[in-house]
């Protein structure tokens, strides 16, 4: 069975690594990274079904990282979920004008992250 790839993009190393642990068993491969620039090289090295990705990190944003993913025609068909501790509705406005698919907020659990990865889900609630 080929596992479906996701990158996961946090600067915290927990939250990198959290998502793999809840995956392990649900045919999901999880690749870390933790900049916003090591995503963007990561995505240019290999393909990925999915990337989750956090909104607040040092340097480049997630909303930026996101911003430049949706405008590359080589990545532009990702899905793009928001890995995010801000779940005020101000926050998701503006998280989904930068091209995110879908929200997940922080604290995660194995049933959100399944639902925010699939293509066809709408933003699962918090």
């Amino acid at each position: 069975m080929n596992k479906r790839r996701v990158l996961v993009v946090d600067d915290h190393p927990v939250n990198r690594r959290l998502p793999g642990m809840l995956l392990r068993d649900s045919g999901w491969h999880c690749v870390e990274a933790d900049s916003g620039q090591a995503a963007l090289d990561a995505l240019r090295e290999s393909p990925f079904d999915c990337v989750l990705l956090d909104i607040s990190m040092p340097v480049m944003s997630g909303n930026e990282v996101c911003r430049i993913i949706k405008s590359s025609a080589n990545l532009k068909h990702l899905r793009v979920v928001a890995y995010t501790a801000h779940a005020l509705d101000e926050t998701r406005n503006s998280i989904l004008q930068a091209g995110f698919d879908a929200i997940l907020v922080k604290p995660i659990n194995r049933r959100n992250l399944l639902a925010a990865l699939e293509p066809d889900s709408a933003t699962p609630a918090p």
